[in-house]
């Protein structure tokens, strides 16, 4: 027994100190294994297929033919960085040869997500920052599901990235961060970058937010605080509808890029110059970017250095800048972004209504905050993220996914911030009370209804939010129940998955060396066929549509010419589908010179070759 004894206060404060560090761990780990298993089950349906979009097709394909020692941009091409391929490459090496792989790293990457946002709701804030937490991790799960997200698109392994450097930069709130935890950040926000270029926009928020935050957490009632607020909402409107105007115009992606760094350059300075020594805070400052900056640098010059050593640095280049460059520069009708944006509101009214709510709420009277002081910096985030999503002009719903977790963190601390207003406007009605007796019973009457106004509000934002997300599980949940019922109940090995059924179809039918050519399909067929590439050009859009033939720098016309000389034993193509004039002329030629018509599955025509004997 006598050991069980402390022998003195300090002793008894270590144990408890070291019990409740571990009961923080068994939480941390209890949570982030919620929400994968959370993950697992909501985004259920897409085990299932085989295919949910044809961007994460063509990722599984580089991701496969780099694993046989083919590197990206070689004998498949593509304009993305080269991350998202070594995500999917890893997934196959971890889970197997599959497209489950790829379904599990999904969930993998949102699930980190989610833990990241309660990390970063959850500091400082004791058990209403951990509520808000799990309110921000559990409304990302399910928007993760909208906006393309079930696929597994580049936004969602951006983010994971993304999230976990802003754990890491918002954890000392009013005070400096570690070198070795900038280094840190700088190496997450690296990969995020090297895995999709527009992430470039969050880590310019993170550099503002993270030059900012000394004197928003550190002095919350000053002054200076007060007027960084106003100045930093200003500067992110201003750099977000300036960053519009020029892209609207038509401006190179490169000088909007450019502008927005110089405008938070700009921001910082002015945040240096409101503290009580400016020169030691821009020093400070300066120090801390070049530190996040290193380890961005390090990461994307260890990538381009690898394709050195690989030999084909040219190809890197050409990808990667003049090919997103040329990208960047289509020029899309501007109804199309009308209708897109109504969209992209209509269907995540809940994350919407909540921004503009947290907008409304930074602008209330001073002093300032720790909850305040977040919101303020979020919404920050959102605008200066913004630029990113609409550089392409495209509005494609899953662009938005980049600012999806930065708003699921805002509606929970929006909901917080009206329940905050309710209770203090009801104690200044109830201390008024005596003073206010000689008044009216109207005015009396208003005077405490004005408290139920913000209470109100929050319980509207609630329902919003919960029948908004409602809607999304309600589908994810039909659809598992759907696939369930019919692949493992009936076992109809194929329901619901057309591409599995023509390569199905189409596996027997092959040799080894037989050639393939999806026109307008999946391109998955590639990959559960497993037979050589036709053309580097998989990607269907780089030769239906001329805009993308012009950002991959080919002839369409020329690249399906070479592709009929290799002698494609089948064509898919779906039997109704736009294509370029010329493009179409010669595919139909081809086909009525040298090919017949074996089957249609469903909306999607077999073509094949003329004195090919049919396999069984």
């Amino acid at each position: 027994m006598a050991d069980l004894l402390p022998r003195d206060l300090a002793e008894l404060r270590h144990r408890l100190a070291r019990r409740l560090g571990h009961g923080v761990v068994s939480r941390d780990v209890a949570i982030f294994g919620a929400c994968f298993l959370l993950s697992v089950l909501l985004r259920l349906p897409s085990f299932f297929r085989s295919v949910v979009d044809w961007d994460e097709s063509l990722y599984l394909l580089i991701a496969s033919q780099w694993l046989e020692g083919h590197p990206p941009y070689t004998t498949i091409w593509d304009h993305k960085p080269p991350g998202i391929y070594l995500w999917f490459a890893l997934a196959l090496l971890l889970f197997g040869h599959s497209v489950l792989s790829i379904r599990l790293a999904a969930c993998l990457a949102v699930a980190v997500t989610s833990y990241s946002l309660y990390r970063i709701a959850s500091t400082g804030e004791g058990s209403q920052g951990r509520l808000v937490g799990l309110g921000a991790a559990g409304l990302y799960l399910v928007f993760s599901l909208g906006n393309g997200g079930l696929a597994a698109n580049t936004e969602i392994f951006v983010s994971p990235f993304v999230m976990a450097a802003a754990a890491i930069l918002l954890a000392p709130c009013g005070s400096r961060a570690p070198l070795r935890g900038l280094l840190a950040s700088g190496i997450l926000l690296g990969l995020a970058i090297s895995t999709k270029w527009v992430a470039l926009w969050d880590g310019i928020a993170l550099l503002l937010i993270r030059a900012v935050c000394p004197v928003l957490f550190g002095a919350p009632t000053s002054i200076a605080a007060a007027l960084v607020s106003r100045r930093l909402l200003f500067f992110s409107a201003a750099t977000c509808l300036i960053s519009l105007a020029m892209i609207v115009l038509n401006q190179p992606a490169v000088w909007v890029v450019a502008l927005d760094a110089a405008m938070v350059a700009t921001a910082a300075v002015y945040v240096a110059s409101t503290s009580s020594s400016p020169v030691q805070y821009l020093r400070a400052t300066v120090l801390e970017w070049g530190t996040l900056l290193a380890g961005v640098v390090a990461i994307v010059g260890a990538s381009f250095l690898y394709f050195v050593a690989s030999g084909i640095a040219g190809e890197y280049l050409e990808a990667n800048f003049a090919a997103n460059a040329r990208h960047a520069s289509i020029r899309f009708p501007r109804w199309l972004a009308s209708v897109r944006l109504s969209s992209q509101l209509s269907s995540n009214y809940a994350l919407w209504i909540g921004f503009l709510v947290a907008c409304l709420s930074c602008v209330r009277a001073r002093p300032l905050s720790f909850d305040q002081s977040r919101r303020i910096i979020l919404v920050s985030w959102v605008l200066l993220t913004m630029p990113g999503i609409w550089i392409t002009k495209r509005f494609y719903p899953h662009y938005f996914l980049q600012v999806t977790p930065v708003l699921c963190l805002l509606v929970p601390l929006a909901i917080t911030a009206m329940f905050a207003s309710a209770r203090e406007t009801g104690w200044r009605g109830a201390s008024q009370t005596v003073a206010g007796a000689m008044r009216p019973t109207i005015w009396r009457s208003i005077g405490r209804a004005r408290a139920w106004i913000p209470a109100g509000a929050a319980y509207a934002l609630v329902a919003l939010a919960t029948g908004n997300a409602g809607s999304l599980v309600a589908e994810s949940v039909v659809a598992s129940a759907q696939f369930i019922e019919h692949r493992v109940v009936r076992r109809e090995a194929h329901w619901g998955d057309q591409a599995a059924s023509v390569a199905a179809y189409l596996r027997p039918r092959l040799d080894s060396r037989d050639l393939v050519y999806v026109v307008d399909y999946e391109p998955i067929v590639y990959y559960l066929l497993g037979t050589p590439l036709p053309t580097r050009y998989i990607f269907p859009a780089f030769l239906i549509d001329s805009r993308f033939s012009n950002v991959a720098g080919i002839d369409a016309v020329a690249e399906l010419e070479r592709i009929f000389r290799k002698d494609p034993v089948y064509v898919v193509k779906r039997e109704r589908h736009r294509h370029e004039a010329a493009f179409a002329a010669m595919l139909s030629e081809r086909l009525r010179d040298a090919y017949e018509l074996e089957t249609r599955l469903g909306d999607v025509e077999v073509y094949r070759k003329r004195g090919r004997l049919h396999h069984s």
